[in-house]
């Protein structure tokens, strides 16, 4: 099959970056990214360009322009939904951005031909009749090719939009497969999970930036608070009433609105709604024919509709500078309509300039979803907060302090960031008696060699090591390159890390003993900690009693786990551990079942600020640990409650668990009193050990 001739290689079609023509110009971060990847693609061998600019700033524009810098002759654009396919694809059709932009100019009637592939393993022959390809991994990827891979000089250009999915497999198989020149945009240039997106970061538009030269402008919204129990209509009616409210302001009297529903069964509820409070409005969704949307956009152009319901985001065509208010009655599912929803309130237009406003309630389902979203478009982007102020403050407030804490550490001398880093609580409890003097060998900020970034500490290599300011906590990262023992190839190495913490705590009273909290989950990782701050003549375990009142003082919901450990051997050399697991256990347990035993551990769920978690404790083995995982900042604060637990003990309204089991105490002296008997530990049993006096 013969192929056309290609359109972005035709001299014709007066593409250009620079227009003198009486329309809106490129935004400066459009020319800026569009410059910074032709120097990319001048460098021989040079990496994937990476661009990333904020939601709302222009990504769609850059995409739309690259395949004429490329020359592309085929183009093929991967997306990660069925929606961003169909928006993607019309865009490439109509190439109406870069008309109106003026890269194109308004007498150039040829346009793309353009194919929307779907399903799995289209036709690879028929792709070849067209300039551009737009598909999601699913239906274009050839990781789902199976025996019929396409031929890899099918695409001589890519472009992957929402870069951010490329790490995964799909995605990676697209880049790698085609001997292309390809384009990666995104919005966020980092992931969550530290996962390297593939390709080189060649320019990236700071969202603060686009909110200080005036491109976005905070969002104001407005919760709304519902009563409990409150039914959908009735919150419907609260967030309707807000909004009309709203619109009734004299600054927002050239605004318009967006009523967000998930369903277009419940636009046309919340239409009858608005309708019933005075404002006519139609409903806009994907399922109308490309003339029928025009209709609508060109009614709410003119002013004929004052507000649209809509459901989807971003309908093909629908720019509408004067929306400033949003009705979000309906949450999104993820988290990138939500991004564009909030990026298309924040944008700015100077014939439009008052702020928008976001209205929603503050209910069980529509209010902790939004906040939820906000605080992931935080976590990608921390001026998200700055765009939609007020949802998420206290956990912006919490996150700032986390990290400033956090960043306190010694700085980092390789990619180990310490606000990245978020320890189990957990520790080994030991004492020290304050008498001595002592202090662990870092409490003047000092390190020893052994902890010195790539020496060899506790069989791995050190990444990194440092103290807080107080020098009251050592941080320490070990890595170690491993490789599966059945496997003799490179090819399946992998990283195995392990976090050690040291903590330690001078007690406020001399009758009190200064704790060192060890936070390592490796009992060799352990003893060389101790070694390495010089606590080897100094640390002993901590008192099992003291250990359980400590954990005691906890207000527990209900146990889940008991053992006990009898205190003689049941037979020569063996000891006699029980385990006792269920709903009923401090009830269910019979005197018989611990007659002559000690507590050995126990497991119970505690009430938290972040709702129910376990704690456990280990008497004997002087451990304590919770199944959370906190910033550093936080690890101080649990580091230190623990401390103050282990010192001064309360009793909780549940009061001690099963108080008739012995715990065991440390003796720091011999007693003064004649003994009368002695249980010799199980573990020296057989081992030429006797005691004097023995039967006497």
């Amino acid at each position: 099959m013969s192929e056309p001739e290609a359109y972005y290689q035709r001299d014709d079609l007066g593409f250009q970056l620079f227009s003198t023509a009486d329309v809106p110009a490129w935004r400066p971060p459009q020319l800026a990214a569009l410059g910074a990847i032709l120097s990319q693609w001048s460098l021989a061998g040079s990496d994937r360009p990476l661009v990333s600019v904020p939601t709302g700033v222009g990504k769609t524009a850059i995409a739309l322009a690259a395949p004429f810098l490329a020359s592309a002759q085929r183009v093929l654009v991967v997306v990660p939904t069925k929606e961003l396919r169909r928006q993607m694809t019309a865009q490439f059709k109509s190439q109406g951005v870069l008309r109106a932009i003026g890269a194109l100019p308004e007498s150039t009637v040829d346009r793309p031909r353009v194919m929307e592939a779907s399903g799995r393993s289209p036709d690879w022959d028929e792709l070849r009749t067209v300039d551009v390809v737009v598909g999601i991994p699913a239906s274009i990827s050839p990781a789902h090719s199976g025996d019929s891979p396409p031929p890899d000089d099918l695409f001589d250009f890519v472009i992957v939009d929402e870069a951010h999915h490329a790490p995964a497999v799909t995605w990676l198989a697209i880049l790698e497969h085609y001997q292309a020149r390809s384009l990666l945009l995104t919005a966020t240039p980092h992931r969550r999970d530290r996962k390297r997106i593939p390709g080189a970061l060649v320019y990236y538009y700071p969202l603060r930036q686009a909110l200080d030269e005036g491109l976005y402008q905070p969002v104001t919204p407005q919760v709304v608070d519902v009563p409990d129990g409150a039914t959908k209509e009735q919150i419907d009616h609260a967030v309707a009433t807000e909004v009309v409210a709203v619109l009734k302001r004299p600054e927002h009297a050239s605004s318009q609105f967006l009523v967000r529903a998930s369903t277009k069964a419940r636009a046309e509820q919340l239409a009858q709604l608005y309708s019933d409070l005075g404002h006519e409005v139609p409903v806009l969704h994907s399922g109308f024919g490309q003339r029928r949307q025009k209709e609508i956009v060109e009614d709410l152009r003119t002013g004929d509709h004052r507000g649209v319901a809509m459901v989807g985001m971003l309908v093909e065509g629908f720019d509408l500078p004067s929306l400033r208010v949003a009705a979000y009655h309906d949450k999104h599912k993820s988290l990138e309509p939500t991004a564009q929803l909030v990026g298309r309130l924040a944008r700015v237009d100077r014939k439009f300039p008052q702020r928008s406003v976001l209205v929603t309630a503050r209910d069980i389902d529509v209010y902790p979803h939004l906040e939820g979203a906000v605080r992931e478009l935080y976590l990608e982007d921390r001026d998200w907060a700055v765009v939609l102020p007020g949802i998420v403050d206290g956990f912006v407030e919490e996150d700032l302090k986390n990290t400033e804490y956090a960043r306190s550490f010694d700085e980092p001398t390789g990619d180990i960031d310490p606000a990245h880093i978020f320890p189990l609580r957990r520790a080994k409890i030991m004492e020290v008696e304050p008498s001595l003097g002592w202090a662990p060998s870092f409490h003047d900020g000092s390190l020893p060699q052994e902890l010195a970034v790539g020496e060899r500490f506790a069989g791995q290599r050190v990444l990194y090591a440092g103290t807080n300011p107080k020098h009251s906590t050592l941080l320490v990262v070990t890595g170690e390159r491993v490789r599966p023992r059945w496997n003799s190839s490179e090819q399946l190495d992998s990283m195995d890390y392990d976090l050690h913490v040291v903590s330690f705590r001078q007690a406020g009273q001399t009758e009190q003993p200064d704790l060192l909290l060890i936070n390592s989950k490796r009992n060799s990782a352990q003893t060389d900690l101790i070694r390495v701050i010089e606590a080897e003549s100094v640390a002993r375990p901590a008192d099992p009693s003291r250990v359980q009142e400590a954990f005691d003082s906890l207000e527990r919901l209900s146990v889940s786990s008991v053992g006990v450990r009898s205190t003689y051997g049941a037979t020569r050399g063996t000891p006699s551990y029980k385990m006792f697991a269920g709903s009923a256990i401090e009830s269910g347990i019979r005197d018989s079942d611990t007659a002559q035993a000690s507590l050995g551990h126990a497991m119970v769920q505690v009430a938290g600020d972040g709702g129910a978690f376990t704690a456990g404790v280990s008497t004997g083995k002087s451990k304590y640990w919770e199944t959370r995982y906190t910033p550093l900042r936080l690890y101080e604060s649990f580091v230190t409650e623990l401390a103050e637990r282990y010192w001064y003990p309360s009793v909780p309204p549940s009061g001690p668990l099963l108080p008739h089991i012995h715990r065991g105490s440390t003796l720091t002296t011999w007693p003064d009193s004649d003994v009368l008997a002695v249980t010799l530990d199980h573990a020296l049993i057989g081992a030429e050990w006797t005691i004097d006096g023995a039967g006497l």
